[in-house]
């Protein structure tokens, strides 16, 4: 956990599961912060996925600003369409 004025979780997992673990995204981000929003309990967040080589498969972030209106802003990314670990509308 890093902690600026509030605790801010990094984490970066290795995989040989890449897709499926992107799958499951949503629902690990669900369990880390039960209220992935700007209500968050955390002032950030990073996830970030790599294959055995060490090469990112993927990332999720998020920064919520800690004075209101507590502004939220957030990414995410793939390293291809199937990766990518949100939904894109």
């Amino acid at each position: 956990m890093l902690q600026a004025r509030q605790l801010a979780p990094l984490i970066v997992v290795r995989t040989s599961d890449g897709l499926s673990l992107a799958h499951a995204m949503a629902s690990i981000l669900i369990a880390l912060d039960s209220d992935w929003s700007p209500r968050s309990d955390y002032e950030g967040l990073y996830f970030a996925a790599v294959d055995e080589k060490g090469v990112p498969l993927f990332l999720v972030s998020n920064v919520i600003g800690d004075r209101p209106p507590h502004e939220f802003e957030g990414s995410d990314w793939g390293r291809t369409e199937a990766l990518y670990p949100l939904p894109h509308y």
